[in-house]
């Protein structure tokens, strides 16, 4: 039997603006209010179960949406030695590259205010003593607290605005952290929720989370809602949850919500590691293999969709600053719009869209731009693990109409280095950012194989990526035990 004087959290929903103000009033009278969100109509109650029972049993208040505020959030799992072990090559220091961004340029971000929601961040840390960062302590979890000792916030704030040491993405944006989880990386959904709500109300125009978890709730839901129709951006981590069976996805939340920036992680061979969450909700991928970060007391690899999303954000953040009046979300359209095509063609649940290029959303708007480029090389497995298909992709990155694209198409057996597939594909008038691709199915595949794509092109002012070669092994039903 319920035990009614046992102190209880819930979190309740009112219908409109009186029932919450009447909300408010009676929760205070009853000594159970613990905080509210106006802007969400949300109010944050604890008391004993008699105490809440009696005052959400009021005929004033109908329509309610209660639930326990249990749902802890976490950084997702993070554990470098074993990320790292079958993740692929590392970054090291050439993440800035890869993106597209301009290290040497001045003022990258400048102008732009972006909301941290972590850990406590170490602004005294050797990467970040000369950026702008300001903390905002809702819920006690910030740096002064004996708790904050946790490194992942720190981590993070390097990679997006480090300016010695670590060469952070926009060292000139100006950093607000609102930290919403402990040292050991958890927190309430109610606190992820106010500090949405804060941060809009304070002025962010980008809202950084690496962070997540496997479910949400309705009051995170309107959170995001209430950012968005604010036209502020949320970036999150699409999580380290790995890949699900077919229909399934592993996105966490608030990642998982339409509207929010769900980001991905590849390696610098541009391949998905294996701990990447995988889902049709998924935008972006961007370097989260082996990241050089500043943990406050040392230099450190870091590695999780928890790196991938502070290069995201400082994408968005360094087109805000190079290009006049451009928003955070015309800043995701334009990543999105000009995202290097991964994996298989076009959109797909392991890269999204694709890979960020700063550099061609720099340069949309410049004509006369011609770069036919090899995209990727995709083998597609069964849950088996049985090869079905490879994909040999090229994708138009000019800014430009292509007309006449040859994909050069190989297959070698890798023992061997024997021939077993090679196919030359003319295609025509390939539109701007449009992918083209050869498919080839149902075929004898040897035990290890590598696999090139070429693309040729009269109309070709780069010859810099004009080809992609993978190697992959193969699963023969007549291997197995």
């Amino acid at each position: 039997m319920e035990n009614e004087e046992q102190p209880t959290e819930l979190a309740v929903i009112v219908k409109d603006d009186e029932q919450f103000l009447a909300m408010l009033e009676a929760a205070r009278k009853a000594g159970v209010l613990l905080s509210n969100m106006r802007a969400l109509r949300a109010v944050r109650l604890r008391g004993t179960s008699a105490k809440l029972k009696r005052l959400l049993s009021d005929d004033a208040f109908s329509e309610l949406v209660v639930y326990e505020n249990h749902i802890e959030w976490l950084i997702p799992e993070y554990d470098e030695d074993e990320l790292s072990a079958s993740s692929g090559r590392p970054f090291g220091t050439r993440a800035l590259r890869w993106l597209g961004i301009d290290e040497t340029a001045e003022n990258r971000g400048k102008g732009v205010k972006i909301v941290v929601l972590d850990t406590a961040i170490d602004a005294s840390a050797p990467s970040l003593e000369g950026v702008s960062i300001q903390e905002q302590d809702l819920f006690g979890l910030g740096k002064a607290s004996e708790k904050a000792t946790s490194l992942h916030g720190t981590m993070v704030a390097s990679i997006l605005a480090g300016d010695n040491g670590v060469v952070g993405c926009v060292p000139s944006a100006s950093i607000l952290s609102i930290p919403v989880m402990n040292a050991a990386g958890y927190g309430s959904s109610h606190d992820v929720a106010q500090a949405i709500v804060a941060a809009v109300d304070g002025g962010a125009q980008i809202i950084t989370m690496s962070m997540g978890f496997t479910q949400g709730d309705a009051l995170l839901e309107m959170a995001v809602d209430y950012a968005t129709s604010k036209g502020v951006l949320i970036v999150a981590a699409a999580g380290n949850e790995g890949s699900a069976t077919a229909g399934e996805s592993t996105i966490l939340y608030p990642a998982a919500y339409k509207g929010v920036l769900a980001v991905g992680a590849v390696n610098a061979d541009s391949l998905r590691p294996e701990f990447s969450s995988t889902g049709t909700e998924l935008a972006l991928v961007a370097p989260g293999v082996g990241l050089l970060a500043d943990d406050g007391s040392d230099y450190v690899m870091f590695s999780g969709t928890s790196a991938s999303v502070p290069c995201v954000t400082g994408s968005l953040a360094y087109l805000m600053s190079s290009k006049e009046e451009v928003s955070a979300t015309k800043a995701a359209e334009l990543l999105l719009e000009n995202a290097n095509d991964m994996g298989e063609p076009a959109d797909d649940v392991e890269y999204g869209l694709g890979g960020v290029s700063v550099e061609r959303a720099l340069n949309a708007d410049t004509p006369g731009i011609f770069d036919a480029a090899a995209a990727d090389v995709a083998v597609v497995k069964n849950a088996a693990g049985h090869v079905e298909s490879v994909y040999f992709t090229a994708q138009n990155r000019g800014t430009e109409e292509v007309e006449r694209m040859t994909l050069v198409c190989t297959l070698t057996d890798a023992l061997t280095g024997k021939t077993v597939y090679s196919e030359e594909k003319v295609f025509e008038n390939v539109p701007v950012g449009g992918s083209v691709s050869v498919v080839l199915s149902d075929g004898e595949f040897s035990d290890k194989l590598s696999a090139s794509v070429e693309v040729r092109s009269a109309e070709d002012f780069n010859n810099h990526n004009n080809r992609v070669r993978r190697s992959f092994e193969v699963v023969h039903p007549s291997s197995e035990k």
